[in-house]
């Protein structure tokens, strides 16, 4: 531990003692073990000092050498011998002889004798020895020497022959100019000479061998490494040059040849030999020699000369006798030979000398000798025969028969007993063997089977099992296990375990490609080779799993089959009989290749990468599967390093060319996600899935094949002589021949490489030229220059071939996905970095899927909720799983049941993982807990407390709110009700839409409703069914309307007792009080008109339509949802169409309000409702809505996003887009014949023709109620609804009455002046969205907050319909329009009360119930008293009398069609505030509101520029006006009465006005002229037209007197000529003055 700021002090050294050396010091070696120092001198002093008293230093032997420099010392190991580089006069020995002081047991003195010498190259600058004696020194001039020295270690060595001179011998492994070595090391073990070149670095070699120096490994560096030392444990190489220390670890290598490499199939040699069958072939022990058994063709025997390539099929012995097999004795002296045909069954043969005697050495393969011979009279051939391992036991398989010997001395071998094959077997028998026990022989009918033979009594054999597998080639009996290795034919390769016999039991089997015929197994049976005869040649399998045999690689040759197969003893090499010839075949590579594994880990928080080292693993797999052992796993994800270095290289120019990988038998090019760095020998895999290929969990073995290239040049062709059989012999001028003939071929490329388009397994032949050139033929005879020139050429093909080679490197992905039920902190372990995505699937039988709501994490669950699939990052999924998924079972679980779920787990980088568990054994899964009733808030008890003993009044809104703890359940969080009420008959039955009380929401308890007078005296029993999908509970409650209010009971007793107290006129006087009190009730928003434009309002009236319509929808659901009836009509295609009924009418109701939109977009002369909500002000809807408001509807929606069930009301009354199907609506209440009271004395015709009829109040009605009953079903789509509503009404329209202007246009298509003869009036307005205002309020439930969407405001609905598409998925905007309209149209969800019969644009109230429609206007009222004047409701007093109506004159009321009209277009002079108040027969305010009449600035300056007009022709109107006035009659005088002073009055302020054009423009700021058309009758000219406008409106043609209003009308604007027209003035005049009279009289 190190502390801050501390200080460390060197030790003071003492000098202890100085000493005097003559010579310049060149060398010290300090012998810690014994304590003495070595020096040497300049001039070659050596000096030798004991130091054991370090104060007392002294000199213990002296010896100088006759030497001019002494540059290196080394001392032996064991401290007798020092080895002096003695520079330019060599390296010198000296043997050093201790005396020993023993009184102090110390060296005491020590001699120095010189005992060897060597000449090293120039110089010996530093020499090491080894144990053995084996000098290593360097010269720094021309490179490194080694000599062997043991001679100094041999006893009694005469000292007479010292010094002993021995001889260097120079090795480098390059042909390069001579190196420059600098420094010189050996490990602890004496196996590897670490040497230090100037500019190369430091090279390693291997020494095991001593005289055979092999590089192991460059390390390069550009630096002089002056010195290079080992740590203590030597894991660490630490090399230093002037000016750094630089530290090489040690790692394990990694050359991956622990398996046979036949990917070099282009290193092998054919030699041709066109037998027909060639069943077996050996090596010797010394693998001189090739022997083969070939059948018919005899005994052959080749010799190989150690060298497998030398193989020469034209060279051989060959024994004339039949055979199949051989059997070769331990000690290497005799060939056992099955026989067969000539009466001798077996053969003893001696091939090898058994001594060293003259008569022996002429014994050889070549030259064998028979020395046993046993007879037998058979005409069966013998195929095979085989030993015991302990070599006491033989049996020969004959073809019919089996022989059984006594082999413990093959020359004396005794037969015990003779076999016959039964009857039943059908085939030869062929290969057999002996278990490990000696007890039994498992043989093989060929092609057939196998049998088992008890031997436990030798001389009576006896079957114990026969198997018929239609199988069996050959059988081997494996050397190291309980087990035999099975060719079985054409079923391919098995392995038996000989532990279960004599029950034949596989371990293992695998499929072969063709006929497997002979086995070989290689490396201690971990590997099997498999020849195949009749497709294919050669497969390799592992087999070091013995229960999953691994095929490695399968090697095809041209066309050939292969049918004997051996290999060398001592050499790797394979020789396989192939089908026309021998095939030499290498199985390992002449270098290695270490490969540095390493994977890339990526880090995400920090966003780094980290290489880290990667072992070899082991995978344990599922029981029906095998393990992989110590082997190479990465994992799909990962991103894998291999660094290559080339270990042992042939040539230092080599390089790692390319890199392949081998797949189905071929070498192919890399995928793309291979990416191989050729400078760097680097290769970087991205593990995708693709590399598991079909397999889900681990892939089969993936082999990937380095290329080496090595370079060639003309030294490559010179070849020595191996023995004297060896004729292919070089020199340098030949070499450089072949090197440039093969140039000129274009065979070699100049930069050494074989060309790509050269194929190696091709012959190679030289010209008769060029082999003139290369051999002068003259020298020798004509068999011996073919014989050279033959092994020349094959020494340059086998260069050529060797000249590159692929080295293999295996591995196996697997999965990174995996799924561990019992890892309860993280199921799922995966690489990939992407969103993981989990489905899980049960029977949707058995029950439901219940997922708990998280934000991260994205959830979809099926409409039966028997799929769920859960979306996010893999740690927030293992949270979700960590927190259990719920199961509401069905069924009963347990271990024992069946019940499974099955998980797919998908990360989008592996293949999607897929099991399947017990959901008993699930630790992800929780069973549902039951929803209960809380005892402490039943639905009673809640009633109780909001209303005393559950009575309710009658004429009463009532709402009625329970808790949402009333039903409790532990595991979920989203629960629904449904209410019922209990029927006449004891039943319980859905509200239906006509009962007085409603409920509000399926997931809210909460009730709505309005009680009549009707209901007095009844008791209601409901019952509230409550579910969270899964579960349910059921609680009732009873509701009393048993209630009386005090406005009713007062206004009942005031009928009752008014005829007794009318006198003191309290009973003519009641409408006063409830007008007080319902007055907030029937207020409905402010109406802003302005000056000279024209206002309308239309009100529609509703009776006993609304009650039919309840009627209707009531008995049309009563009738859908009997099961019998809903299945009978879902099998159908749908309910056929009434004949009645057109395709257009059908269509017409399914896309109203689509005809509507378009009708409207057409339209240019329809009237607005004139609303003006804070259009001069700009919204601030975002601040002022309430944040907490909003988050409690977003958790609301969230909690109702996934669930995408319909009822089956909704799949039958809704299309695919979610609009209503109202002409299927219609088609079941004509199908269920559903007619109210009402329509009985209409004809069924007239009643359908109402249904279909658009414009119908019963057909609108019906639409309303069911779009609401619909949208109840749609949660999602309420919230939405609910939501607007109540922001529409705290935000922008502050009035509950019409919420729906904020967000509502309304567009009527009737006035009452125009179209008066038009039957098919139209009485619903147009309704279509302000965009604006709706989208800002839904921009509160965007949690994008992307305030740019409102940069685009949609213009139609379809527009707005992909705003909802795209951010509010799930709302059904088609029910939400209908239901919105409905509530602008006035078409509530129940009937409405009698005192508050106004809702949107409808009073319900029959029309003759309507008494008047009065006008007050505003009071000026002191503001002490305003308060009590607002209280008493006398805020604003009555209108005059006018035209019969207390209404403003402006203002006109008409009743035509069910339709209320108020009409009129306002002048300047009635600027004010009105409030309009609807009256019924009993004085009941039924509907009021205010309109304010505001100045019309636009139209005012229009009409200024209109009157000075007219006033520039004022002239011209007064000099025609005399000339006009003599020829009209006069007026009346009866006239003059009619107008009262006023008018007089008023008539003379507007002539006065007239005679200044700045008083005109005064006046015309008063008055505008009437701007829409009025209709007129045929017969009336453009005069009486003017005329009769101008004299019943309110213009200023009223207030100009006769004369002037006469020569008004004549000059106007439109005429300025009279002399057409005279003769009618008098006419127009006298219809004037007519009408003015009707007025006034009226």
């Amino acid at each position: 531990m190190y502390k801050a700021f501390e200080f460390f002090k060197l030790e003071e050294v003492i000098l202890e003692q100085t000493i005097d050396y003559m010579q310049f010091i060149t060398q010290m070696i300090y012998i810690n073990e014994i304590e003495q120092l070595i020096i040497s001198g300049q001039n070659g002093l050596i000096t030798s000092y004991n130091t054991t008293q370090k104060s007392q230093i002294h000199t213990i032997g002296l010896f100088q050498m006759e030497v001019q420099y002494i540059s290196g010392l080394f001392l032996s190991i064991d401290y007798q011998y020092l080895f002096v580089g003695a520079y330019y006069d060599g390296m010198c020995i000296l043997k050093l002889n201790l005396s020993l002081d023993s009184k102090n047991n110390l060296h005491n003195q020590i001699t120095f004798n010189q005992v060897g010498t060597g000449v090293v190259g120039f110089s010996a600058q530093f020499c090491l020895a080894t144990k053995d004696f084996y000098v290593y020194c360097y010269d720094q001039w021309t490179g490194l020497y080694y000599a062997n020295t043991q001679q100094l270690a041999q006893k009694n060595q005469n000292e007479n022959t010292y010094p002993i001179n021995f001889q260097f011998v120079y090795y480098w492994p390059d042909q390069q100019p001579n190196p420059s070595i600098k420094s010189l090391l050996t490990n602890s073990q004496e196996t590897i000479l670490f040497v230090g070149v100037r500019s190369l670095g430091v090279y390693l070699f291997d020494i095991m061998h001593r005289n055979q120096i092999q590089l192991i490994q460059v390390i390069s560096t550009d630096s002089i490494p002056f010195s290079i030392q080992l740590s203590r444990n030597e894991n660490y190489l630490y090399v230093t040059n002037t000016s750094s220390v630089f530290a090489f670890p040690q790692i394990q290598t990694n050359l991956n040849d622990n398996f046979p490499n036949l990917f070099n199939t282009h290193q092998s040699a054919f030699n041709d030999l066109k037998l027909a069958i060639k069943p077996r072939c050996y090596t010797d022990f010394s693998d001189n020699y090739l022997f083969g058994a070939f059948d018919q063709d005899g005994f052959f025997v080749f010799p190989i000369f150690k060298n497998p390539y030398r193989l020469n099929t034209k060279i051989f012995k060959n024994y004339p006798f039949q055979l199949d097999t051989l059997q070769f004795e331990q000690e290497g002296k005799y060939i056992i030979v099955p026989e067969y045909y000539q009466g001798i069954i077996l053969s003893i043969y001696q091939y090898n000398p058994l001594n060293n005697s003259e008569q022996q050495q002429d014994i050889s393969p070549m030259n064998m000798k028979i020395v046993k011979v046993y007879n037998y009279d058979t005409n069966f051939y013998s195929a095979y025969m085989a030993f015991s391992l302990d070599r006491s036991i033989a049996v020969q398989s004959v073809q019919e028969f089996l022989i059984i010997y006594n082999s413990t001395n093959i020359l004396d071998m005794q037969i015990l007993s003779i076999w016959q094959k039964p009857n039943p077997f059908i085939g030869d028998l062929s290969d057999v063997c002996i278990s490990p026990n000696n007890k039994w022989i498992i043989g093989i009918i060929l092609d057939q089977g196998y049998y088992v033979l008890d031997i436990s009594n030798k001389t009576n054999p006896t079957l114990v099992n026969y198997q018929v597998s239609l199988s069996g080639s050959s059988i081997l009996l494996s050397t190291y296990y309980n087990l035999a290795y099975v060719a079985e034919g054409g079923k391919g390769f098995g392995i038996l375990d000989l532990t279960f016999l004599p029950q034949i039991k596989y371990m293992s089997r695998l499929s072969i490609t063709g006929y497997s015929y002979m086995l070989l197994p290689l490396q201690k049976e971990d590997f099997i080779i498999i020849t195949q005869s009749d497709k294919g040649l050669i497969t390799l399998v592992d087999i070091t799993n013995k229960q999953n045999p691994i095929i490695i690689n399968k090697i095809l040759y041209l066309n050939q089959h292969a049918q004997a197969v051996c290999s060398c003893k001592t050499l790797n090499y394979l020789f396989i009989a192939i089908s026309n010839g021998i095939l030499t075949v290498p199985f390992k590579s002449d270098f290695q290749i270490h490969t540095e594994v390493a994977q890339i880990k990526q880090f995400i928080n920090p966003k780094s990468t980290q290489k880290l080292r990667y072992n070899r693993q082991s995978l344990t797999l599922a029981s029906n599967q095998a393990n992989i052992t110590n082997e190479y796993i990465f994992q799909v994800g990962q991103t894998i390093v291999l660094d290559f270095t080339i270990l042992y290289p042939i040539n230092l120019d080599m390089t790692i060319s390319n890199i392949y990988i081998y797949q189905s038998g071929k070498i192919e090019n890399l995928p793309t996600y291979f990416m191989f760095d050729v400078e760097q020998s680097s290769l970087q895999i991205l593990i995708q899935k693709d590399l598991l290929g079909l397999k889900n969990i681990i892939s089969d073995l993936i082999i990937i094949l380095i290329k080496t290239q090595i370079p060639i040049d003309s030294i490559s062709f010179i070849y020595q002589s191996q023995d004297s059989a060896d004729l292919g012999i070089t020199n340098s001028t030949q070499a450089t021949l072949i090197y440039q003939y093969l140039i000129n071929q274009n065979i070699i490329n100049l930069d050494g490489t074989i060309n790509d388009n050269y194929d190696v397994q091709k012959q190679l032949t030289f010209d008769n030229q060029f082999q003139n050139l290369l051999i002068d033929k003259s020298v020798m005879q004509e068999s011996l220059y073919l014989d050279v020139m033959s092994q020349i050429i094959q020494k340059v093909s086998i260069t050529l071939k060797k000249s590159y080679s692929y080295n293999p490197f295996k591995f196996y992905v697997i999965s990174s996905l995996n799924f561990d039920n019992q890892n309860k902190f993280k199921y799922i372990s995966t690489n990939s970095l992407d969103t993981i995505t989990v489905t899980l699937q049960i029977n949707s039988k058995i029950g439901k899927l219940i997922h708990k709501k998280q934000d991260s994490i994205n959830f979809q669950i099926s409409d039966s909720q028997d799929q769920l699939q859960i979306q996010g990052t893999l740690e927030n999924v293992n949270k979700v799983l960590q927190q259990q998924i719920i199961f509401a079972n069905s069924s009963q679980i347990n271990e024992i049941s069946s019940s499974t779920i099955q998980i797919t787990v998908n990360d989008n980088i592996n293949l999607p993982l897929t099991k399947l568990f017990n959901i008993s054994e699930c630790t992800f899964i929780v069973l549902k807990k039951q929803i209960a009733v809380n005892k402490h808030l039943n639905l009673q008890s809640q009633i109780n407390q909001q209303f005393v003993n559950a009575v309710v009044d009658i004429e009463t809104n009532i709402a009625i709110t329970f808790s949402s703890k009333t039903f409790i359940v532990g595991d979920t969080s989203l629960i629904t009700y449904q209410a019922y009420i209990q029927g006449s008959d004891g039943e319980f039955i859905i509200i239906p839409p006509s009962l007085w009380l409603q409920q509000q929401s399926n997931d809210k308890l909460n009730f709505r409703g309005t009680t009549t007078s009707s209901l007095y005296g009844q008791i209601y029993r409901f019952q509230i069914k409550a579910t969270d999908g899964y579960t349910t509970a059921v609680d009732q409650f009873t509701v009393q309307v048993y209630g009386i209010p005090f406005t009713y009971a007062l206004n009942l007793l005031i009928k009752i007792l008014g005829p007794l107290i009318g006198i003191l006129g309290i009973f003519k006087a009641r409408y006063h009080f409830f007008n007080i009190i319902f007055s907030e009730r029937v207020t409905f928003s402010q109406e802003e008109v302005e000056c000279g434009i024209k206002y309308n309002k239309q009100l529609i009236i509703i009776n006993k339509q609304y009650e039919d319509g309840m009627y209707i929808v009531r008995n049309l659901f009563k009738n859908i949802m009997q099961k019998d009836v809903l299945l009978q009509q879902n099998k159908q295609s749908g309910i056929k169409k009434n004949n009645n009924i057109s395709d257009i009418q059908l269509k017409n109701m399914d896309n109203l309000f689509e005809t509507n939109i378009k009708t409207n977009q057409l339209g240019e002369n329809y009237f607005k409702d004139y609303q003006k909500f804070e259009q001069t002000k700009k919204l601030t809807i975002e601040k002022e809505a309430n944040q907490q408001y909003i988050q409690k509807v977003l958790l609301n929606l969230s909690k109702f996003k996934n669930k995408c069930s319909k009822s089956d009301l909704e799949k039958r009354y809704l299309n695919e887009s979610g609009g209503l199907v109202l002409s299927k609506v219609i088609q079941d209440i004509i199908s269920f014949n559903i007619r109210p009271d009402t329509y009985s004395q209409i004809s069924e015709q007239q009643f359908i023709n109402e249904l279909v009829d658009e414009n119908s109040l019963i057909q609108r009605i019906i639409r309303a109620l069911i779009s609401r009953y619909l949208l109840k079903l749609d949660k999602i789509s309420q919230i939405i609804y609910e939501f607007i509503k109540l922001q529409c009404f705290n935000i922008i329209q502050h009035n509950k009455n019409d919420w729906y202007k904020a967000i509502i246009n309304i567009q009527y298509r009737n006035y009452p002046l125009q179209n008066e003869d038009q039957e098919d009036q139209n009485i619903f307005p147009l309704l279509h969205f302000k965009y604006e205002q709706l989208l800002q309020i839904l921009q509160q439930l965007n949690n994008n907050n992307d305030h740019k969407l409102l940069q685009k405001i949609p213009n139609s609905f379809s527009q707005l319909k992909k705003y909802f598409d795209k951010y509010l998925n799930g709302v059904n905007i088609f029910l939400l329009r209908e239901v919105i309209f409905a509530d602008a149209y006035g078409f509530p969800q129940y009937k409405p009360s009698s005192f508050q019969p106004s809702i949107g644009l409808s009073i319900h109230i029959n029309s003759q119930d309507i008494s008047q429609i009065i006008a007050f206007k505003k009071r000026n009222i002191n503001k002490y008293i305003k308060p009590i004047f607002k209280l008493l409701n006398l805020e604003y007093t009555r209108y005059a009398f006018s035209k019969n109506t207390r209404l403003p004159t402006w203002l006109s009321f008409n009743l035509k069609k069910g339709v209320i009209f108020l009409y009129g277009v306002p002048q300047n002079q009635d600027i004010e505030e009105v409030l309009i108040k609807i009256y019924n027969d009993n004085k009941y305010v039924i509907q009021q509101f205010i309109i304010n009449v505001s100045l019309n600035e636009s139209q005012l300056n229009k009409k200024i520029k209109q009157y000075d007009q007219i006033n520039n022709q004022l002239d011209q109107s007064k000099l025609l006006l005399s000339q006009n006035e003599q020829r009209l009659p006069k007026r009346p005088k009866m006239r003059r009465n009619i107008y009262s002073s006023s008018h007089i009055k008023d008539s003379e302020m507007l002539q006065s006005h007239f005679t200044s054009q700045k008083n005109l423009t005064d006046i015309m700021k008063n008055s505008f002229k009437l701007e829409y058309p009025i209709k007129t009758n045929q017969n009336q000219t453009l005069q009486n037209e003017n005329l009769q406008l101008m004299s019943e409106s309110n213009n200023i043609g009223d207030e100009l007197k006769e004369q002037e209003l006469k020569s008004f009308l004549l000059f106007s604007p439109h005429q300025n000529s009279l002399s057409s027209k005279e003769s009618q003035t008098s006419n127009i005049y006298i219809n004037v003055i007519a009408k003015d009279e009707v007025k006034e009289n009226i």
